[in-house]
């Protein structure tokens, strides 16, 4: 029965990948050697038998048909997302020390005469190699075996020289050659084994470092992606209001915030705006705009009195947000025939009304606690606003206001007051424009804050109104 591929822990696909390349460098050191044997064929060395070089052949092909099926069966394991058992990887590391203490003793039972000569042979040299590259293993037991392994097999082969055969061949080297030839096998493998345990902290902070750059493209994109639906929940078009012009942003201080803005038309002349401001920003205010949102247009399907709506968004909301969090929450109802407008204010505030003949600028306050703060709100009337040709409304999250500067200054109000002033006679998009650049501009380098929201709704002037008609 086949299973499917399933995703390796990142270590372990580090160890494959150093595993493959090891058994690459092994395999290279096969071909070379086969290849140095078929060169010692072809030229012979003086006094050297041709059938070391047949045994140097065969030894390494053997060996290259054993490092390419234990390259087959990595990739596999790479593929099919399986760890190879570890006694594979020690019954591999075994095997591969074998091969130079295998090829030199049959050298050695061929050619007696020659045994001496054989233990500083190039099989030596492979020795150390072996145990140079056992470090990208990643496997400090590993390594450590394979340095063990090779250092006794070496050992074997020097006592098999001196004691398996007849006296009788003069040793060509002092006996100690072979003892510090040991011992400096002996220090290859202590080395080897620093060598892998300190690539071995490298690969894991390396994982350890990707796997942070993973999760946190992951969350860059999840955030784009609630960034692109919480935009997506802003309103998309002005309602046609005749006599009035409405205009509305919302900046988040980072991808996603807890502010937001939207409106729903009861009839061809009468609109309630709604404004929120949940507290903090990010991904957590965000998810509860949405169900602020959510609520209040699900509410407002059968009830439009803003004060009805207010207590049972407000029930929802308590019953739903963890405490600590509450909502600031502004409902505006535009009566355009009655030129009126109804304001109930949950801890929201100031909403600004501006007059157009003198600049005269009226902070309405709340009427109530903010949303989600009690289960049973217990909120005054709303306040009634009749705006006069060309006076407009505010409706504005605090972070226009407390945005600082440098110096650590907030914007405030009395310089809010001045920017509306100075634009009163402006169209709606207008003014709002002029709010956020005095604030950037007040600002200077230091990043936005908090999040940003503001709704301006004017009554238009007679002459504006008979123009566009």
């Amino acid at each position: 029965m086949s299973t499917a591929p399933v995703d390796l822990p990142s270590f372990e696909q580090a160890k494959l990948r150093a595993e493959r390349v090891r058994i690459l460098c092994m395999i290279v050191l096969f071909a070379a050697f086969s290849l140095l044997g078929l060169f010692r064929l072809i030229v012979p060395v003086e006094k050297g038998p041709r059938s070391t070089a047949i045994a140097a052949i065969a030894f390494s092909v053997l060996y290259l048909v054993f490092e390419a099926a234990m390259l087959r069966a990595v990739n596999r394991a790479v593929a099919c997302g399986r760890i190879p058992p570890r006694w594979l990887g020690v019954l591999h590391a075994m095997l591969e020390c074998l091969y130079p203490v295998a090829m030199i003793l049959a050298l050695m039972f061929l050619y007696p005469s020659m045994r001496f000569t054989l233990l500083v042979s190039p099989g030596y040299a492979f020795m150390l190699l072996l145990i140079g590259i056992a470090a990208l293993r990643v496997d400090t037991l590993a390594t450590a075996l394979i340095g063990l392994f090779t250092t006794a097999g070496y050992g074997a082969l020097v006592a098999c020289a001196f004691f398996a055969f007849p006296p009788g061949v003069q040793n060509p080297h002092p006996s100690a050659m072979y003892v510090n030839l040991a011992l400096m096998l002996a220090l290859a493998g202590l080395v080897a084994v620093f060598m892998t345990r300190q690539v071995r902290q490298y690969v894991l902070a390396a994982v350890r470092e990707m796997e942070i750059h993973r999760q946190r493209d992951r969350l860059v994109r999840d955030l784009q992606i609630a960034s692109e639906i919480q935009k997506g929940l802003l309103p998309r078009t002005i309602p046609r209001l005749k006599d009035y012009d409405l205009a509305a942003s919302c900046r988040p201080a980072e991808q996603t915030g807890g502010d937001y803005y939207d409106w729903q038309e009861i009839g061809p002349r009468r609109v309630v705006i709604s404004l929120a401001d949940v507290t903090g920003h990010g991904i957590g205010p965000a998810l509860v705009t949405a169900a602020c949102r959510a609520y209040v247009r699900a509410t407002m399907t059968h009830e439009h009195a803003p004060a009805v709506v207010l207590r049972c968004v407000n029930r929802l909301l308590h019953d739903d947000i963890p405490p600590g969090r509450f909502v600031t929450f502004a409902l505006l109802d535009v009566d355009a025939d009655a030129h009126e407008m109804l304001l109930l204010s949950a801890g929201h505030g100031p909403t600004l009304h501006v007059r157009a003949g003198d600049g005269h600028l009226t902070e309405l306050g709340s009427q109530c606690l903010p949303l989600g703060v009690v289960d049973d709100q217990v909120m005054d009337e709303p306040v009634r606003i009749r705006p006069g040709p060309g006076d407009f409304v505010v409706l504005l999250s605090d972070g226009f206001l407390e945005q600082h500067n440098a110096a650590g200054e907030p914007f405030g109000m009395e310089r809010f007051r001045q920017v509306l002033c100075e634009h009163r006679q402006d169209p709606a998009q207008a003014i709002l424009e002029a709010m956020e650049d005095s604030v950037r501009a007040f600002a200077g380098d230091v990043a936005q804050e908090d999040d940003r929201t503001a709704v301006i709704i004017k009554r238009i002037y007679d002459r504006i109104k008979s123009t566009k008609e």
